[in-house]
Parts: structure tokens; sequence; C-alpha cells
């Protein structure tokens, strides 16, 4: 599995360094981490995620530029999605389950249209090894781990792409 994943973290890498040639450079970046534990001590639905993202373009001069590709953005991330007890598998309560994203994506200007388009390679399930994850996080923080039935009853590996295409016509 994993050198399936370096395989495409390679293949959605390859735009990325190809736009280190040329006029682009890092024009920005940004990562955004969560943990429904911090702050009242209670996990709920989203056990905790992270993203990440990093763009090249030519420099900044304003406004987006014309053309796709011409900025390129790299996105990763990680999700943990659990059920509401970590006791008890419940037929009646959502499903433990793990997701890593890692995306391509250009934002340009068509007109007066802000446009912004990607695909997504999205891994899920126990492949990501989150879970694994998880547990040494609780055990180190002493908190309750995860039990076999929520773990046998996670949501299976799967490999899913998915597009977004965000246009935005109303400029001020």
């Amino acid at each position: 599995m994993f050198r399936f994943l370096t395989v495409a973290l390679v293949s959605l890498l390859i735009p990325i360094a190809s736009a280190q040639a040329g006029d682009r450079s890092l024009i920005g970046y940004g990562r955004l981490i969560t943990d429904d534990f911090i702050g009242d001590g209670k996990d709920r639905w989203r056990r905790g995620s992270v993203a990440s993202s990093r763009v090249w373009g030519p420099e900044w001069a304003g406004e987006l530029p014309t053309g796709v590709g011409k900025s390129l953005e790299l996105r990763l991330g990680a999700e943990i999605i659990a059920p509401e007890s970590l006791d008890a598998f419940n037929r009646n309560d959502r499903r433990y389950g793990t997701s890593l994203p890692i995306s391509t994506h250009t934002q340009y200007l068509a007109g007066q249209t802000e446009v912004s388009a990607g695909g997504d390679l999205v891994f899920v399930g126990p492949q990501t090894d989150l879970s694994q994850f998880q547990g040494a996080l609780h055990n180190a923080l002493s908190v309750p781990e995860l039990v076999d039935s929520v773990l046998n009853n996670q949501i299976r590996n799967s490999i899913n792409l998915t597009a977004a295409l965000e246009l935005l016509s109303e400029r001020s």
C-alpha cells in the first residue's frame, strides 16, 4: 500500500515540480488542525483532522492569473471520524472511518469569472494507518483506546477520485 501511496503522491507532485520552473514560485500556504478533544476533553464525531496547502504561481499582482494551471495548489490532509462511543460497536451509530486526501487544484481568472478547479485522490479505511496513529496518541495521552469491535467494523478500504469546480462570477 505504501508503494501505491508513494506513486500517487509523486504523480500529484509532478505538476507542482513543473510549477517551480519559469515564472512560478511559492506564493502561499495554509494549514488547519482540528481535534474535538481540545477544549472540554470530550471526543465527538470529528475526532481530528489536519489539512495543509501550498500554492505556486506567478508573483501576486492583486488578482488571479489568467489561464488554467498558471497557479497550482497541492493539498494534503488526514481525517478521523468516529462513532459516539469508542467502547463498543453499536449498529445504530455511525462507523469509525479514516481518510487521507491528496489533491491538486488550480485557481485562475476566465474573463470576469474566478475559477477554482481540481482533483483529489482520497484513500479511505484501514490502509491509511490513521487508526494506529490514533491508538498510539490515545495511549500516550492516557485517553481511552479504540476497542476491537469498533475497529473491526470500520469503513472498508477504498480509493476515491473526486473533482471540484467553483465559479464566482460576481466580482467587485
